[in-house]
């Protein structure tokens, strides 16, 4: 059975949260900081939801408290309105990502799938065969049905950036799946499926987006997405591509530039701009490319 901690220090707010959780998991509650770091260490659990609607850099003193744990698991902040910067200050000292509650609470379950099918797969690093690739490319084209069970994307992922995980990190590669699997999700709901950001939180408010990927995937499942993947020693290229009609995306970098992103726009592509050293978009908006640099010294 998977772990989850639950740190939250309002019990209101913490049953509602609970009730997203699937039910498979173990879930271990905490309404301290200090209580958190004790289940941490005692209990290993598989990701942590962590946040708090009354103290102001709740999050962020966890985050610092553990950062020097040994096995800190993902941690997915729960945004109780408080402002971009701060998030982003999260992420930096190691969170992997951020939904907004109320409305994102629906998305616990995609992303702790996603992560825990990772974290299990994270074990292959040193695999001799990875060791001795020194260049890579490699395309492959998506369904968009693929995009529709998070367990199946966490696998496909890893196993398609394997070379990855020779010259980074394992938070590292775990924050660049992370990205990748947002944008890929970007270019599935919103491309493929034609969602525009007003309807998703519209169909979020009122609790029925399931219902609305559904009946868009029952219109256009039959589009695709388009990866393509460069890794060499230096560095890795990601570019992904729908079958949509783009957007506007200077106006979402305009909007990141004066931190003016809410829950509904651009979370995507800020976490996808913490991961990765660019993040670019074609004219049309339909295709983004995105670079890493190696963190360690190339091999001679």
């Amino acid at each position: 059975m998977h772990k989850a901690l639950l740190i939250l220090d309002s019990e209101t707010e913490r049953k509602h949260v609970l009730s997203f959780i699937p039910v498979r998991h173990k879930i271990f509650e905490a309404g301290t900081c200090d209580d958190g770091i004790d289940i941490i260490k005692n209990q290993r659990p598989n990701f942590v939801l962590l946040g708090s609607p009354h103290i102001e850099k709740f999050e962020l003193e966890f985050l610092q408290k553990t950062i020097s744990l040994p096995s800190r698991p993902p941690i997915i902040i729960i945004n109780f309105n408080k402002p971009q910067n701060y998030i982003i200050d999260c992420l930096n000292h190691g969170a992997l990502n951020t939904i907004f509650y109320p409305d994102e609470l629906v998305e616990i379950e995609t992303l702790t799938s996603l992560y825990i099918e990772l974290g299990f797969r994270l074990s292959d690093k040193h695999s001799l065969l990875l060791q001795h690739i020194s260049r890579e490319k490699k395309s492959i084209t998506l369904h968009s049905a693929d995009m529709r069970d998070a367990e199946i994307s966490g696998f496909f992922l890893d196993s398609f950036f394997q070379s990855a995980k020779t010259i980074f990190s394992d938070s590292n590669y775990m924050g660049i799946l992370n990205a990748v699997y947002e944008m890929l999700f970007n270019a599935y709901e919103h491309g493929n499926l034609h969602i525009t950001s007003d309807e998703k939180e519209d169909a979020l408010q009122k609790n029925n987006y399931q219902q609305l990927l559904d009946e868009r995937f029952a219109v256009y499942q039959g589009t695709k997405i388009y990866m393509d993947y460069e890794f060499n020693r230096r560095r890795i290229k990601i570019s992904i591509e729908d079958e949509g009609d783009g957007f506007n995306h200077d106006a979402i970098f305009e909007m990141l530039k004066l931190r003016q992103i809410d829950s509904y726009s651009g979370r995507g592509i800020t976490i996808a701009r913490h991961f990765f050293d660019s993040v670019d978009y074609n004219y049309s908006g339909n295709r983004v490319i995105m670079m890493k640099k190696a963190e360690n010294e190339p091999h001679n």
